[in-house]
């Protein structure tokens, strides 16, 4: 910029960065919310889904789970319930915050408790869905407001382009 180059912003890429010997962490980072609203990339091949999400977990009586749903942050698992088939014994939201304004605010789990958690969740995964060979596929889809967002913001986003 001193010489009078036209540059006012550089980046750096992965070849750049990583050695071609020591591999480099393949990710994406797609923003989906900003200023509370739900955000929406359209590209081609890379749409993205809009909002901050939840996710919830349906139980069977036997205690077995059997479906999740993805649904918006605000929903709840009383409300959601209702869209699983067949309604379940216990509906349960999956995710909660660790982290507020960059401060843990949940304990950190010892390896024993996250252990427990893992092991508590294989038992009660049904088997068709461990299975080695041919294992069924464990139905996961998002929930109705998540939908509706879905197309809105592909709406809003057809109508900023044309």
């Amino acid at each position: 910029m001193d010489a009078g180059a036209p540059i006012d912003a550089f980046g750096v890429g992965t070849a750049l960065a990583v050695s071609d010997d020591a591999p480099s962490l393949d990710l994406v980072y797609k923003l989906v919310d900003y200023k509370d609203r739900g955000r929406l990339k359209t590209s081609a091949g890379k749409i993205s889904t809009p909002g901050r999400k939840q996710l919830f977990r349906a139980y069977a009586p036997s205690g077995s789970f059997f479906a999740d749903l993805v649904g918006i942050v605000d929903e709840g698992a009383t409300t959601v319930a209702r869209e699983f088939r067949p309604v379940p014994s216990k509906t349960v939201q999956l995710m909660e915050p660790v982290f507020e304004n960059g401060r843990r605010i949940l304990p950190r789990p010892t390896l024993a408790e996250a252990r427990e958690r893992v092991m508590n969740g294989l038992r009660t995964l049904d088997a068709r869905y461990k299975a080695l060979r041919k294992p069924a596929e464990f139905p996961v889809r998002q929930t109705a407001a998540l939908g509706a967002l879905m197309i809105s913001e592909k709406l809003r986003a057809q109508k900023r382009q044309d």
